[in-house]
């Protein structure tokens, strides 16, 4: 089975959205999903994934998205997360 609606992001690069001016709401957000374990909250999510069946996810970005007014941290942020 694929997963084709699954996603993820890095504390790193919401901390990258909070340096860029990134809205406080969006960084808030965003920062009660990310896992604090040192791989980023992979192994949990391999271990739901083999109890659940999914031998893949089509991974993408959720609410933190990189909107900014000026385009320029928009594609440093969207470079990153991708």
């Amino acid at each position: 089975m694929i997963d084709v609606h699954a996603h993820h992001f890095s504390g790193a690069y919401v901390d990258l959205l909070e340096a860029l001016g990134a809205e406080e709401t969006v960084v808030e957000n965003a920062r009660i999903v990310v896992s604090e374990s040192a791989d980023h909250g992979i192994g949990e999510r391999l271990a739901v994934m083999d109890g659940s069946g999914v031998r893949r996810q089509m991974l993408s970005m959720s609410g933190a998205t990189p909107y900014f007014d000026d385009p320029k941290p928009g594609v440093r942020a969207a470079r990153f997360i991708n």
